[in-house]
């Protein structure tokens, strides 16, 4: 049980830390409007045990919206038979235990998370394939795998994070003319709880690109360090709302982006001035 919540406080740790990056997360959106906005972000952090539900001044949203600082944020927790729900987390701190939770936006950026467990070893498989989930994500909706991947059996979770001085450095050394968007660790975990590093096959994974990034033309593609090496992931669908990629390695991503270079204008050149000589008559 205390591995448990030493395990709960090192996530909160890293969610806390997600703040001080308000500026790279949302390298023009924080500071474009000077404070109007907060980016707010809601999600279950074990989608297989639990679901959430989240409004903006009444209005529905998935996942992320961008809200006014100000705005009215209710967030709703339901837990799956045989899970528990742990409480509300904004920006890695305990807000609420109870399953609806309501704050304001506040600041640049606010990440409510609900977070569940499992009662005992009684989850199995065959319990979360009897839950109205997807069979190809049962973590949060960020990244999962592509239909026909074959990594079923897994989840995939997303967290935004702050990544160290080398890591930030690895993924400079192959950025080139991209800009460096959001930075995040991935995880694989089977049913039982344990994590993965690596998969058995590569696998196709689909990453939703956040809204307040996606622009139409934009190219993104996602940067994974392993054991200090960085690998370049192109992206490998046509959509200018997800990114679709391939990689065995969990652990730290970078999204990055550029935009489309803009065709040079063809300077407009007038008409040759055609100069006519006078005509002498005849004598």
């Amino acid at each position: 049980m205390k591995t448990k919540f030493f395990d709960l406080c090192k996530k909160a740790a890293l969610v806390t830390a997600v703040s001080a990056i308000a500026f790279l997360a949302v390298p023009s959106q924080a500071n474009a409007e000077e404070g109007d906005t907060c980016l707010v972000l809601a999600y279950a952090e074990q989608e297989g045990m639990g679901n959430i539900t989240s409004t903006c001044n009444d209005v529905a949203f998935k996942d992320s919206v961008e809200a006014k600082q100000g705005d009215v944020i209710i967030v709703k927790a339901q837990y799956y038979p045989r899970c528990t729900f742990e409480g509300w987390y904004v920006n890695g701190e305990l807000k609420s235990m109870q399953k609806n939770y309501s704050f304001t936006a506040n600041g640049p950026m606010c990440i409510a998370t609900a977070k569940f467990r499992k009662n005992g070893d009684m989850f199995y498989a065959t319990d979360r394939e009897k839950l109205p989930i997807s069979q190809t994500s049962w973590a949060n909706r960020t990244c999962r795998f592509a239909a026909g991947s074959g990594e079923y059996d897994m989840s995939v979770t997303t967290a935004m994070v702050v990544q160290g001085e080398a890591c930030i450095a690895a993924f400079n050394t192959v950025l080139e003319d991209y800009k460096l968007a959001r930075t995040y660790n991935i995880t694989f975990t089977k049913p039982s709880g344990k994590n993965y590093e690596t998969l058995n096959t590569p696998a196709t994974l689909v990453f939703q690109i956040p809204q307040e990034l996606q622009s139409p033309g934009r190219i993104f593609r996602m940067i994974n360090v392993y054991k200090g090496q960085p690998t370049v992931l192109e992206d490998t669908d046509a959509s200018d709302t997800t990114l679709t990629f391939v990689s065995d390695k969990a652990g730290a991503y970078a999204l990055v982006y550029k935009d489309a270079a803009v065709p040079a204008e063809v300077p407009v050149t007038e008409d040759p001035v055609v100069q006519t000589l006078p005509v002498i008559p005849a004598e």
